[in-house]
């Protein structure tokens, strides 16, 4: 049987073209100045969006992941009344976190992840 060939497909590091050019920094600057412009216009004003800490952002997230916007805007606040800070989330028992899920989704998200202590 022949040798496997371990080399690596050259054509995949091919140099950019020549005329593949970078935006300047006046047109990155424009474009961001243009999306923090829609968004201050047209930006949802959503409450995981008013004090942003990472277990705020991770609940949103997780929550966001499981069903829509609108359904997860009470549900979220409930959550957060309910348990602040990872340490109460953590000392929790399972069915309690579920409990603020089973409105939501389907899904037993804390019964299936290990982050969220048990």
């Amino acid at each position: 049987m022949p040798a496997r060939s371990t080399s690596v497909n050259a054509s995949l590091y091919r140099k950019p073209k020549e005329n593949t050019s970078h935006p300047s920094s006046s047109k990155l600057r424009t474009f961001r100045n243009k999306v923090y412009n829609h968004y201050g216009t047209h930006g949802r004003d959503l409450p995981w969006r008013k004090r942003v800490t990472p277990y705020r952002v991770l609940v949103s997230e997780i929550m966001l992941q499981q069903t829509q916007v609108e359904r997860v805007i009470e549900k979220y606040k409930e959550f957060l009344s309910a348990f602040p800070d990872f340490p109460s989330l953590a000392s929790a028992p399972e069915f309690a976190k579920n409990a603020f899920f089973a409105p939501v989704t389907s899904t037993s998200f804390f019964a299936i992840s290990p982050w969220w202590g048990t």
